[in-house]
């Protein structure tokens, strides 16, 4: 359907290309698009590791449930924006959500470069104008900065991402706190007889095994017990490692493995998403000696953030991290309210996610 979109600029509205909107319902449909998706994704302003297909793709095949409502503009056939969403029953509730939720950290619109504006305001009046089975449109943990928030009716501030400038932390002084924690990590892992290696995706069934040894110390699931959720990880980190956006983080004992760092980057910025430690290294500081590798790995390849994800862990902010703010965002069922906006104190954006959810924990 081709659509005539408006943008709102400085001296009013001014008329912009058409676009062809689209609704993907079907996985084969959405398997097919994959090329294309990722071809986007490459060039992509607000490029993610998780609005990657590798990861989306993943997430639905083993973790997700519902129907799918992928929506997609193109200019001239060109694929030029992608905002992946299904519809959630929730008890007589149908909630049109983000695909990857619960796992994903953030979420964002896929667009090419200079058409971020046109393709949110044409995408989100589609789905406001024509609810196709939802009665609720929320958009969860998307950045203070994406265009998003200013098609969407309310907005309430849901997380705080916190970002370390790499930069910044490799200028701090040899005495400075965050570079002394990290030195006394490191020599105690020598001591310890303890070295960093390549690791290869092997190294995610050793993040399994250990991430739930340490929530199992504490007589707590951890969030990567069950099978499914399993199967995801492997899939999605096999998906992203074809496209050098897997960051993996890994210290042995010899041959044995005893903590993991499970990560990503895209577009100048790291990501720590998750880790496992032996809990028999408990007191080494392990996950700071992963973390460092991890900063020395992203400024070599040229990142200037690293991004610690959502959660306000104390470790974090001992690092230098600063907070960014993550959004829910709202669309009404009838016509989105372009730049009227309330950010609301607070909270986690309201109704819960659906299952899958879970505290990753802390990387310490």
């Amino acid at each position: 359907m081709g659509v005539r979109t408006q943008v709102q600029a400085a001296g009013g509205w001014r008329l912009a290309a058409t676009l062809d909107l689209d609704t993907i319902r079907t996985a084969a449909a959405l398997e097919r698009l994959a090329p294309e998706w990722a071809a986007l994704w490459s060039r992509a302003e607000a490029r993610l590791p998780f609005n990657h297909p590798g990861w989306l793709l993943a997430w639905w095949g083993t973790l997700g449930g519902g129907a799918l409502r992928v929506f997609t503009a193109r200019a001239d056939g060109r694929l030029v924006g992608l905002l992946p969403m299904f519809i959630y029953p929730d008890g007589g509730l149908s909630r049109l959500l983000p695909l990857g939720i619960s796992v994903s950290d953030a979420f964002d619109i896929l667009a090419e470069p200079g058409w971020s504006r046109q393709v949110a305001v044409a995408l989100a009046h589609r789905i406001a104008a024509d609810p196709d089975g939802w009665d609720q449109c929320e958009w969860h943990e998307v950045p203070v900065g994406s265009v998003l928030r200013d098609v969407a009716a309310v907005a309430t501030l849901q997380s705080m991402s916190p970002v370390l400038d790499m930069d910044r932390f490799a200028a701090l002084p040899a005495r400075s706190g965050p570079q002394r924690r990290l030195a006394r990590a490191r020599r105690a892992a020598v001591r310890a007889g303890l070295a960093l290696d390549q690791p290869d995706l092997g190294a995610m069934e050793a993040l399994f095994a250990l991430h739930s040894a340490q929530w199992q110390a504490r007589g707590e699931p951890g969030v990567l017990d069950a099978a499914p959720v399993q199967r995801f990880h492997r899939q999605a980190a096999q998906a992203l490692a074809r496209t050098d956006t897997l960051r993996l983080q890994r210290l042995c004992d010899g041959t044995r493995t005893v903590a993991v760092l499970y990560g990503f980057q895209a577009r100048g910025r790291a990501y720590a998403y998750l880790s496992g430690i032996d809990p028999a290294y408990g007191q080494l500081g392990l996950g700071t000696v992963l973390i460092g590798a991890a900063i020395d790995r992203a400024r070599a390849d040229g990142a200037r953030e690293l991004d610690f994800l959502r959660g306000t862990e104390p470790y974090k902010y001992a690092w230098g991290a600063v907070d960014r703010p993550q959004l829910r965002l709202d669309v009404s069922a009838d016509q989105p309210r372009q730049g009227r906006l309330r950010v609301l104190p607070g909270g986690s954006g309201g109704t819960p996610v659906p299952s899958h959810a879970g505290w990753k924990g802390g990387i310490t």
